[in-house]
């Protein structure tokens, strides 16, 4: 017979060695979507907290940051979602923090342009697409929404920008590994 306090000890080794791989990435990606300390910790913690109960329950994990990102993505927009339905005064997901990188600076000011007029998935899509340079088929691996919400919206912030005229055409000059049309 398994002791159960060794399982519980073996599963929080297993989180703990998680937390220390992945906690930075993790909390940055959030600390670009919230910029409260206070929130990305909340949401940090439920993340670990989910993928403790998920491995108690005998399920293992394939793709552990993936999982991650998606458990803390969804965690975020049901968070923003909240600060909606409780029609704070607050900007719900600010735009991400200006970046060093000169390389970058092109696709924040796009973003910056058309971010007042971005629904919380766009934002999100916004800053994983032009920020963090991912492509349609990683966005949606971590984000656990399917291409076919992944490409509308990308064809939303593309004629969202082009009706607005503020910004280049910066996802279809760089971008050309993702399908806008």
């Amino acid at each position: 017979m398994v002791d159960l306090s060794d399982k519980s000890a073996a599963l929080d080794a297993q989180v703990q060695e998680a937390y220390r791989l992945y906690a930075a990435r993790l909390d940055s990606h959030l600390l670009a979507i919230f910029r409260s300390n206070d929130e990305v910790a909340d949401i940090l913690q439920e993340t670990f907290l989910r993928y403790f109960l998920y491995l108690k329950k005998g399920k293992q994990v394939d793709a552990l940051y993936s999982f991650l990102m998606r458990i803390s993505t969804r965690l975020a927009m049901r968070r923003i979602g909240q600060i909606r339905h409780r029609k704070e005064l607050i900007r719900l997901m600010p735009l991400p923090i200006e970046p060093r990188d000169a390389w970058r600076m092109e696709a924040w000011s796009a973003i910056k342009a058309i971010w007042p007029f971005l629904d919380p998935k766009a934002m999100m899509i916004a800053k994983l697409l032009l920020l963090d340079e991912m492509t349609l088929a990683e966005i949606s691996r971590h984000t656990g929404w399917s291409h076919g919400v992944v490409q509308r919206r990308i064809k939303r912030i593309r004629d969202l920008a082009r009706e607005k005229s503020q910004i280049s055409l910066y996802l279809e000059k760089n971008r050309s590994d993702v399908p806008l049309g």
